[in-house]
């Protein structure tokens, strides 16, 4: 809620590796679940939505300003130039499909996050690490 009211970018943490990954001390992630719930199931989904159309914006860009500069090449008649713009290409549209492929695994994995491993979010009032 303090990072939604306030209209800042998000939340930072310096290290996961103190968070209880083997719920040892109770539910496991404690750390990492309380952030989530500290910006809210919606506000958490909506960032990572937001940063991931975000890298898929830049690889276009960077799509259209190749196939421009091919256009460019070909039109000048430089071949060596539009050979190495259109493997860069190439490589920037592989990038793209692994890019969305990563994320949809990331998204399956935000949204279990985000319900606490399939639980639901616990109200505002609760702490996270009583559940």
């Amino acid at each position: 809620m303090l990072v939604a009211s306030n209209h800042l970018g998000g939340v930072a943490l310096w290290t996961l590796d103190q968070d209880d990954h083997r719920g040892v001390c109770g539910e496991k992630w404690s750390i990492t679940f309380e952030v989530i719930h500290g910006l809210g199931r919606a506000e958490y989904v909506d960032y990572v939505a937001a940063k991931q159309e975000s890298l898929r914006e830049l690889i276009n860009h960077k799509i259209s300003h190749t196939a421009r500069e091919i256009g460019y090449y070909s039109d000048v008649q430089n071949h060596t130039m539009a050979s190495l713009k259109e493997a860069e290409l190439t490589q920037l549209q592989n990038d793209l499909a692994k890019l969305q492929d990563q994320q949809q695994k990331q998204w399956t994995q935000v949204q279990m996050s985000a319900t606490l491993g399939g639980k639901p979010m616990p109200p505002l009032d609760q702490p996270s690490w009583k559940l």
